[in-house]
């Protein structure tokens, strides 16, 4: 079972406390960490912050959203988050005073973490000229995104399998992993959904203007991502609304049991030209020539009424994730 895999289901909390449980100790002897020697002193070398650095530094940089004016604002929006999250994170996670704390005190200040972070960044946003409809907007996309979150604090808060508050922390900062490529996932669903509300608007010098956004070009929103292995480790708000799923209770599971057996020889082939894909840019192969939708297939899913639903997909990868998109 791979870091990422474990990382993820225990990131997504799988709706049941006995999970949490489970996945925790395996990821806890994965990294030979014993469970009485998860104190506050290693969690400020939690690999969350090097991923939050990453995303700020790299991923979302080279993410186009759409004209220059609309990626500029998502992409401040998105650092502006992620910065002042990390920072929060960072200030709580060493002061050792916070883990000394009565278990219902540590649950509302894990609590606090989220709902303080949140503010403050909208606060710094509006400062820094980033649109006031976007901001709301992103606010009623990202609702489910902060409601799992919370749900997730409050499940690992109240089990009973943490001694302390520092083993409670680390499987936060777990969970928080997941919630943030959630959030990246709202923030790119706001632009989409606000129907030319933005047209017009000067964003440090540029025009924002959504009727240029790639209007001759087939559009992809995120289906799925899972691993090489098919475990899925994350469902974008569309998947939830396309096939009906919730995303605590797929995670974690395998992304053929959702498929129909018709489209398995599909499936197969799109995994071997992604594979096929990554051998060549490994190569340098030039593939200037090649049709970039050659690996976009219809493929019937089962929803969660067991009934069939045929969507246009296609994949890409990710650091050895692999990430399925539909067409809009």
């Amino acid at each position: 079972m791979s870091d990422a895999l474990i990382v993820s289901i225990v990131g997504a909390g799988v709706g049941v406390v006995g999970m949490f449980i489970t996945f925790i100790k395996l990821y806890l002897k994965k990294r030979g960490i014993k469970k009485s020697r998860v104190d506050y002193k290693i969690l400020k070398h939690h690999d969350i912050f090097d991923k939050i650095d990453n995303w700020i530094n790299s991923r979302i940089p080279n993410t186009c959203f759409g004209d220059k004016g609309r990626s500029l604002v998502i992409a401040d929006s998105l650092k502006i988050k992620l910065h002042t999250f990390r920072e929060n994170l960072n200030t709580f996670v060493r002061n050792k005073n916070n883990f000394k704390s009565t278990p219902e005190e540590f649950h509302n200040m894990c609590t606090s973490l989220i709902f303080n972070s949140l503010s403050q960044s909208e606060n710094i946003e509006k400062s820094e000229g980033i649109p006031a409809k976007y901001i709301d907007k992103f606010r009623l996309w990202n609702h489910k995104t902060v409601l799992f979150t919370k749900n997730c604090v409050d499940n690992i808060c109240r089990s009973k399998y943490y001694s302390s508050n520092s083993e409670k922390m680390y499987a936060i900062m777990n969970m928080f992993t997941a919630s943030i490529e959630s959030t990246i996932n709202d923030a790119e669903r706001t632009l989409r959904f606000l129907n030319g509300e933005l047209s017009g608007i000067i964003y440090k010098g540029l025009e924002i203007d959504a009727e240029k956004y790639d209007n001759n070009k087939i559009s992809f929103v995120e289906l799925f991502r899972y691993t090489k292995d098919g475990i899925i480790t994350s469902m974008s708000h569309e998947g939830e609304d396309k096939l009906g799923y919730n995303q605590i209770d797929i995670i974690g599971s395998n992304i053929f049991k959702y498929i129909n057996i018709s489209s398995m020889e599909d499936i197969n082939l799109m995994h071997s030209s992604i594979k096929n894909k990554i051998s060549n840019e490994n190569n340098n192969i030039n593939e200037n020539n090649i049709n970039e939708n050659n690996n976009t297939m219809k493929i019937i899913f089962i929803n969660s009424d067991n009934d069939h639903v045929e969507l246009n997909v296609k994949l890409d990868i990710d650091n050895e994730i692999i990430i399925m998109k539909m067409i809009q």
